[in-house]
Parts: C-alpha cells; structure tokens; sequence
C-alpha cells in the first residue's frame, strides 16, 4: 500500500497532537525523562541544528527504493531503485535528471536497470563514482562510472565506464574511496566478497572499459571471507572504509574492511564482536594481502531475529494501522557507511548497526525493539580501538509496548571537528489516535564534549502518514549520511517513507565553524604527490620535478600557509619552490636551508574549497649532487602573521635587520652564503653585482637583475619594509647597494 506524507518542521512533541511520546529538541524547551534510555539526558544541550535544506527526492517505485546519495562542493547526486539518478545544486533544486543509471552504457551488461545504486564523492580527487550491479544472464558484473570532471553529468559522455565482471552475483554492493584504490564489498551467497579496483586508472581512463576479477584481474583484485550465518539467524556483511574529508589516509596505509559478528550468527565462535580487516595492494604486481581479522570486543549486542508475525526474517519492526503490519530491519549487517577521518592526533572510523534493545524497556518490551547501536573506532597510527559506542533508544516514559519507539536503517559520519549525526528511520506501533508515529526520517548527534555513550538533539524530520501493509515488508537497505566538503561540517541525508518518497535533508552541529577559522594541518606524506618518496622519519621528497597537493576548505578573510620545508642543493642553488592556492601565486622562493624550515606566505581567502600546490621546478642531478626539495608540512590559519616591519615572514629565516641614515646603503662583500637581511628604511632603488653564474637575488621574493644593473622596477614593500636574499654562491665578492 501507498501511503500519503506529511512533512513536520523542527518541533517538541505535544499529548493530543503527536501522542505520547517526545521528540527530543531540547533547546526548544523540550524535556523528558527518557525510559531505559542511553541516548539523551535532560541535562544535554543541544548540538544539532535544524534542517537547512529539504527536499523531495525522487520517488522510487521499487520496495526496497535503496535511496543513497552524497554531498559534493556544488551538487548533491541521489540514486534509488530501480535504478535511477538526479543531481540537485546546494540549493536544493533538481538541475539535471533524473535518469536510469543504466542509461549511461550503450551496450553490454551494464545497459540495464538491476537495481543496487551507489553514490560516492571521491574528495580526493574531486570526482564523482556511480555503481550499481547487473546480470545479464550470461554472466554478472559491477557497473561502475567514473566521472571525467568535478561535475556530475547525466550521459554517459561525462564518465568512464567500467563494466567490472565478478565470478558471483556482487549483492548488496559499497564503494569505498581510499588513497590507492575504490575497496568494494559485496554478499555473495554464503562468502562476502572483497575488491580492490585500480583508482589512478579508473580516474584517467586508463583501465579497460570491462574489467575481470576471477580473483585477480587488469585492475581488479578479489578476494572473499566466509558470511557466517546459523539457522534462523541472517549472515553478516562487510563495509569498506571510505574516506571524509580533506585529508588522505597516511601513505602505505592499507585499506580497511570492517564487520560486526553477534555471537548468534557464528556458532563456532559465539562472541559479540568486531572484526577489522586491512588490505594491502600492489598494483605494480597486480597481488595484495589481505589482513587480520583484529577482533575488538564491543558491549554485548543481540541482532534482531524477526519473525514477529511468523512470516520469517523481514518480520522486524511494528507499524501503527495494523496488527500485523511491520518491515525489515536489516538488523544482521553493520549499515553504511563506514566513514574514515582524519584528524588532528588520531583517525576515525564511525558506523552504526540496528540491535534488538528492549533489554532497555523491561516489564514494557513484550517483543523485540529496534535501536541504534553505534560506534567510533580511533587509531594514532598502530591498532584500531574501541574509543566509544552507545546504544540510542530515548523514550518518553511509554505506557504499553506498542509506544515504544523503534529506531533502524541508520547511517552515521563525522565532520571536521570530530562531531557526530546519525540519520535514520523512527515509528511505533501504536495504533492510539494521535499517539500513532508512522515510519519517520530523523537524525541526532553528538559533540566531542558530550557525555560518552550518548546522542542527543534527536530531529524527526518527516513522517508517513500510514503504513506498508501485512507483515515483513521489505522496506530500505540502506540510507545515507555525508558531509559538505565546502564547510565540512554541514551533514546531508537522504532516506525514505513508506509512499516510497524520498527526502534530502541538510543540518549541522551548531558548534561547527562557531569558530571563526579553519586550521588545520597536512603532514606532506599523506596528500597527493605527483611524484617522489616518502622521506624518514617523515615528510616527502619530491627528487624530481613535480608537486604535492590538498585541497582545503578556507575561511574568508586574512590567512596564512606555512609550509616547513628544507632543500637539498646543486651548484650552490636550492629547489625553486612555488605556493599556489587555487591559480594565485602566494610563494615564489629558493630553499636554501638544509634543514627543516618554516615558510609563513600571507593570502587573503575568498573561502571555500580550493587546492593548494607545492611545486618544484628546478631539479638537477649532476652527480653527486642533486637538487631536491623535501617537504615536511603544510599548515594553514587564519590572520595574517607577518606584523609590520617583518618583511622576510615567510621567505627567509631568522633575517638580519639594517638601516642607514640616508644616501645610499652598500652591503660589502656577501660572501658565498645564503643572504636574508631586511630594513623598513624607504629604498628607492638599488643594485648587484659580481653574482657568480647560477646565483639569484630577491627584493621582497622578485628576482632582480643584478650585475651591476639598476632595479628597472622597485618592488613594493612588504609588511612595511624590504626583504634583500641572495641564493648561496661561490664568489665571495658579491654586492648590493640601496639608495
């Protein structure tokens, strides 16, 4: 059955309108004493705010609609069953679809419509991936397109396509985005399938348009772990770790696949547990290795085994309008997705399962109830751990079983800050006028600072207005939950209602950019290099010509980017090194230091998203020299930090400073070292010479002719004042004069 929809703003529940139960925004005065809760306490603050964009999305014909989506800097794409795809901009409008995601193959397995969507954002390199499976009869495949630009097209001219074959049929699909490849799981039949496809290729359209993994392709690498599973109890699933955020996993760290094992499914093994697998590729050898299982021990937990009405494992939660009226619960399976960030001191993996708690309700639960069980994982580069989990089952004081309120189909992400939200599907199976709750889309959080264990600020954004009839009603595999990259605190989620209408849905933690400034700091061997090695203990080496590069979400206004770097010389000259942000030039210098150095470059952001690029561009090898540039950090904050007066900030060390009392200024011999001297005196203009070849000079980071000939052009000043360098030489009688 079809229901009809009514949509409800940000609200406190009232008896008599929504029941008796609270919807919990306690910053609106809202307050309750929550039954057998680990969720809410009456004395949180709020930490969410409310919806800022909500929309409808498309209206999927299919049970289950398997709605997905994901957040890029301009667009948000959504796909559902069976199986079609729209792109919307951030102010919610639908600007292009929707159309089939099979639509954009001409020919071969792909040409279809199977269902199983995905959606990813790979920030990293600021594409967009779409998948879904297929099986044409003859054989299956993952149907995979790559986009070729930052926009998400809606032909398949905008993407490279990949028909990626697998020897079984790749169910229940997910993407995750990693530093060296696209890591995909899948279910099939009794094992989970591991996959790892070539990214740099994909991402060039370099790899073939059909792609074989039986197990180890041309840029397909699969492998498999058993699914577990016992009679009456459903098997297990895996998620791939994918990437949130700016910030690229360390080099060398391998991918990451993790499952949650309730001891009723592995009756060989009946430990509630959590296990942690990592994947290490070679692309080169076309080989990887797969390893663990790391097995952390969670709070005990119990998957939900159904069968409520008698009519099997899709027999889950309760719905108002019908005694036996219900739908699944996909309570077996950790739910999407398992989001990986990095951030200062640690990195984060945050996911969430749908258990049975009505061990929390009891003389009240006569039968199971569905909850949020959720979990971050932290790790300071060794092994995963546990750092906080919590079950988030609020209620308000409920009279009778059919008021308790079920909570499942949950997605779960992290922002900058370390925040979390949670968005997911709520109702009960109260069948009391005004106390009936239909299956609803809602989201919570939690900060940093809150109490461990908890969520709070639970939103009910929207709510059905009747049910799925009869029992065991399949009702979504998945939802999701991502962070806007533009600020990277805003949240977008994307679900359904029993109609099949689907919502998008953007909110944020209130704390997030309360702060006026985006800081943050990227360890050199963990962005992007176009080339180079790792450089011990840390930092990277760029040996040959080349760059590295982040993207970074800046805060408009005045700002500085640091970047600690040191040179390796040739000829007496050190590594030309040039800082881009986005297409301005904000740092123009020779690193003549040999050891580790901080270079501080002003720049006035316009905010948002832009990359910044560290290039070198003078490589010489002439052995046993060999000029090289090695890069530790770079670290961007807010303000400008070069104070008046300080005219070398940020392109020479420790400067000596001079004056004059008028005339003209004569340096004397500079020796063959590296020069870094500054004056606030007003320099008319001035002159060098006796440079020996391959030695350069600078006024305020320009290059000036030197030997003898006037400055054409005075820089102007910088800060206040001038800063003279000269790269090392060996001709110890060079000069300069200011007048």
């Amino acid at each position: 059955m079809r229901t009809a929809i009514r949509e409800r703003g940000r609200a406190c529940a009232r008896k008599g309108v929504w029941g008796a139960f609270a919807v919990f925004s306690l910053a609106l005065g809202c307050s309750s004493t929550p039954a057998g809760s680990e969720g809410v306490g009456s004395n949180q603050l709020e930490v969410l705010g409310a919806p800022g964009v909500l929309v409808p999305g498309i209206m999927s014909s299919s049970m289950p609609p398997d709605t997905i989506g994901e957040v890029g800097p301009n667009h948000y794409v959504q796909a559902v069953n069976l199986t079609q795809f729209g792109v919307w901009n951030k102010s919610g409008v639908l600007v292009a679809g929707p159309v089939s995601l099979g639509s954009l193959w001409s020919s071969g397995r792909c040409a279809s419509n199977l269902g199983g969507p995905t959606v990813s954002y790979d920030q990293l390199a600021d594409r967009w991936v779409l998948e879904q499976y297929a099986d044409d009869g003859a054989g299956t495949a993952l149907c995979i397109a790559v986009s070729r630009t930052a926009t998400p097209g809606i032909t398949g001219a905008d993407y490279y396509l990949y028909e990626v074959r697998t020897p079984n049929f790749p169910d229940y699909p997910r993407i995750g985005v990693w530093r060296d490849a696209y890591y995909v799981t899948t279910s099939e039949n009794t094992e989970l399938g591991l996959y790892a496809l070539d990214r740099t290729a994909m991402l060039a359209g370099t790899a073939p348009s059909i792609i074989t993994c039986a197990p180890i392709g041309s840029q397909c690498l699969r492998s498999s772990i058993p699914a577990l599973g016992a009679v009456g109890v459903r098997n297990t699933r895996i998620l791939p770790g994918d990437v949130e955020g700016p910030t690229a996993p360390p080099v060398g760290a391998p991918g990451l696949f993790v499952r949650t094992v309730d001891g009723q499914q592995d009756p060989n093994n009946p430990n509630d547990r959590i296990e942690v697998y990592t994947a290490t590729v070679s692309w080169a050898t076309l080989s990887w290795i797969i390893g663990g299982p790391a097995v952390l021990a969670p709070n005990a937990f119990d998957t939900m085994l159904c069968n409520r009405n008698g009519a099997g494992q899709r027999d889950c939660v309760p719905e108002p309008g019908g005694a036996t009226n219900s739908v699944d619960a996909l309570s077996n399976r950790p739910m999407m997705g398992l989001k990986y960030r990095q951030l200062a001191g640690h990195a984060s993996l945050v996911f969430n399962q749908t258990i049975n708690v009505a061990n929390h309700f009891p003389g009240i639960a006569t039968g199971e109830v569905a909850g949020i069980r959720w979990y971050e994982l932290r790790s300071t580069g060794g092994a995963w751990s546990i750092f906080d989990q919590g079950d988030f089952t609020p209620q308000n004081s409920p009279a009778n079983n059919a008021a308790l309120i079920h909570r499942w189909m949950g997605s779960m992400s992290i922002d900058r800050m370390g925040n979390l939200a949670v968005g997911y599907s709520m109702g009960n199976s109260d069948n009391t006028p005004g106390k009936e709750l239909f299956p609803s889309i809602a989201y919570a959080g939690r900060t940093t600072t809150d109490t461990p264990g908890t969520l709070n600020s639970e939103t009910l954004v929207i709510e059905s207005t009747g049910a799925l009839a009869g029992p065991g009603n399949r009702w979504g595999d998945y939802s999701a939950l991502s962070v806007d990259p533009t600020d990277d605190c805003t949240f977008w989620y994307t679900s359904h209602l029993a109609s099949g209408d689907t919502r998008i849905v953007s909110f944020k933690h209130n704390e997030c950019n309360n702060n006026t400034c985006n800081a943050s700091t990227y360890e050199a061997e963990n962005i992007f290099h176009s080339i180079g090695t790792a450089a011990p203990p840390d930092g990277w080496n760029l040996h040959s010509n080349g760059y590295i590069s982040t993207n970074h979400n800046f805060t408009a206004g005045p700002t500085t980017v640091t970047v600690r770097a040191l040179g390796q010389l040739a000829n007496g000259v050190g590594p030309h090194m040039v800082v881009r942000v986005g297409n301005t030039v904000i740092g123009d210098i020779f690193v003549s230091q040999t050891t580790y150095t901080n270079f501080t470059f002003n720049y006035t952001a316009p905010g948002g998203i832009q990359e910044i690029r560290i290039t070198f561009d003078n490589d010489l090898y002439q052995p046993p020299q060999d000029r090289n540039l090695w890069l530790d950090k770079i670290s961007v904050d807010c303000g400008p930090a070069i104070p008046p007066g300080s005219a070398c900030s940020g392109l020479c060390s420790n400067p000596t400073s001079f004056t004059w009392s008028g005339g003209s200024y004569q340096s004397g011999n500079l020796g063959t070292g590296a020069i870094c001297r500054e004056t606030t005196h007003a320099v008319a203009g001035g002159n060098c010479g006796n440079l020996a070849a391959g030695r350069q000079f600078f006024v305020n980071g320009t290059a000036v002719v030197c030997n003898g000939a006037n400055w054409s052009v005075v820089p102007p000043t910088r800060n206040g004042g001038y800063c003279i360098q000269a790269t090392p030489g060996n001709f110890a009688w060079a000069f300069y004069t200011l007048w």
